[in-house]
């Protein structure tokens, strides 16, 4: 006796099937009624919710992996030395291009707004954490405040954009 959903077949459709027992009898007896719903119907909203879940992910894969993009560039290009040496600056200009292109496609489904928050935030932080290490600067408490401000601003934006 099921007292959770379970997927049944009955001439070769598929169905929820719910038990549950009568009123005022012991739950042991078996006395009850099982109640059937359509399978089909039932699963389109959850089906519906995963896709839209599905592309939300993609599209916030597509923005981060365009803000890294970005910062590679800002790296490249800060080691090209004002574009004095040609492979860190030819990779820099690459990288800058392939983060602009993962934006626009991310734009195609993701308003500008969101996008370039997202984008731009990100881009802003891992270039600021990767500034202490690769140049050994240091931030004050008013820089990592204002770095929170910007993780908490680029949050505020995805989740309610």
């Amino acid at each position: 006796t099921p007292t959770a959903p379970t997927v049944v077949t009955l001439n070769g459709t598929h169905f929820f099937a719910l038990y549950a027992p009568l009123p005022d009898t012991d739950p042991r007896a078996d006395m009850g009624f099982v109640t059937l719903r359509p399978y089909g119907p039932a699963m389109a909203l959850y089906h519906r919710c995963l896709l839209a879940f599905l592309a939300a992910s993609t599209l916030t894969l597509l923005l981060a992996l365009a803000a890294l993009l970005d910062v590679g560039a800002n790296v490249l290009l800060k080691r090209s030395g004002g574009l004095k040496h040609r492979l860190p600056a030819l990779g820099g200009i690459t990288l800058m291009l392939l983060a602009f292109s993962l934006l626009g496609v991310a734009l195609k489904s993701v308003p500008l707004g969101v996008a370039y928050a997202v984008w731009g935030g990100l881009g802003i932080v891992l270039t600021a954490l990767l500034s202490l290490n690769i140049d050994g600067a240091r931030l004050t408490m008013r820089g990592w405040a204002g770095l929170t401000l910007i993780v908490g601003s680029v949050l505020l934006m995805h989740l309610g954009g």
